[in-house]
């Protein structure tokens, strides 16, 4: 007996709750949730439900600092709408995601243990973008790439936090294109939001870019 068969244990649609249209999107929220882990064990992610659309956007971010900010957001499909926001600990997401029982049920029950998060507070717009331009994958791999190999050279073995943070920042945040921060390419490439080929659309409101794939969404600003 499955645990579909015990809906009087566990209903389908618990309070606080999200509800998973099917098991690609459980495992594909599972896949984003360990690289973002690999990047930040300690780092939050938003969860963030729509009242009118089954759609569950999970806000990830990949840095934070003085010099700009990047975020990573997807969107997965729900079985019904969720009007719920909450900003959490990416370690009690990934355990809920890791529960057999919740997996056969596709129900993500949100952590109790609300995370605090600088950038949680400083999101985005939702609306009033404009499309500003393309950008060939494989120049933006490139970025991600060496962008990774210049701070794995220029890190000393016995560098401390403070010296790591200044090198990333130097690296990240560095333009690669009017507005965008090489460190925007990296987030691409590590969230798994790079296609093989193709191009990648941008767009822009205010001080944010937005780098548009079909794995996703990458949203920068740099801090003058």
């Amino acid at each position: 007996m499955s645990a579909r068969d015990l809906p009087d244990l566990m209903p389908p649609h618990p309070k606080g709750a999200f509800h998973l249209a099917n098991a690609d999107a459980w495992r594909d929220l599972h896949t984003l949730i360990q690289r973002a882990r690999r990047l930040d064990g300690g780092g939050a992610a938003i969860l963030s439900g729509s009242g009118s659309k089954p759609i569950l956007a999970v806000w990830i971010s990949v840095m934070d600092s003085t010099s700009g900010t990047v975020l990573g957001m997807r969107t997965f499909e729900l079985s019904q709408p969720g009007d719920k926001r909450a900003t959490v600990y990416l370690s009690g997401l990934a355990d809920r995601l890791a529960r057999e029982k919740n997996a056969e049920l596709l129900s993500l029950s949100i952590p109790p243990v609300r995370a605090s998060a600088n950038w949680a507070s400083n999101l985005p717009p939702l609306q009033g973008w404009t499309t500003t331009g393309r950008m060939d994958v494989a120049a933006v791999r490139e970025v991600a790439q060496t962008g990774a190999k210049e701070l794995s050279d220029a890190v000393p073995v016995d560098a401390g936090p403070p010296i790591v943070e200044a090198l990333r920042d130097r690296i990240w945040f560095t333009p690669m294109a009017e507005g965008i921060p090489s460190g925007a390419a990296f987030a691409l490439d590590v969230l798994g939001f790079l296609p093989a080929t193709g191009e990648i659309l941008v767009h822009q409101v205010e001080d944010w870019v937005r780098l548009t794939t079909t794995g996703g969404y990458v949203l920068a600003r740099l801090k003058n």
